[in-house]
């Protein structure tokens, strides 16, 4: 999900697909679900045109709540906080960097919700 945007002073692009690819294998491994709800998420926030971005949020809902029915109370308010920020970055917004961020923030407390559960 982070963006080169995002993610100042990252190392390389090497680096960068190397932990990509190691976040996705873990959400696999924790709910195939979140994978595609990570990809929703980055579709609609940076969906070039409204249309677009109304399509895509369409499926994130979707996906959203059908993977809440399947999780304890905090990480089902967590999909819900990142699926209303993932809308709101995808709006016409002066600030686009700082929605991204909100988005990104998002998804680390929907993490570290999972992470608590499974403990």
């Amino acid at each position: 999900m982070p963006t080169d945007d995002i993610l100042p002073g990252t190392a390389s692009t090497h680096t960068k697909a190397w932990l990509f690819a190691a976040g996705s294998a873990a959400l696999w491994q924790i709910d195939p679900a979140l994978v595609e709800l990570g990809e929703l998420a980055c579709s609609v926030a940076l969906s070039s045109t409204q249309g677009m971005a109304r399509e895509s949020a369409a499926q994130l809902r979707g996906s959203a709540a059908a993977l809440q029915k399947r999780m304890a109370p905090m990480g089902a308010r967590a999909v819900d906080r990142v699926v209303r920020r993932a809308e709101r970055a995808s709006g016409s917004v002066l600030d686009k960097r700082a929605r991204l961020k909100e988005l990104q923030d998002s998804w680390n407390d929907l993490l570290t919700c999972l992470h608590l559960v499974k403990r």
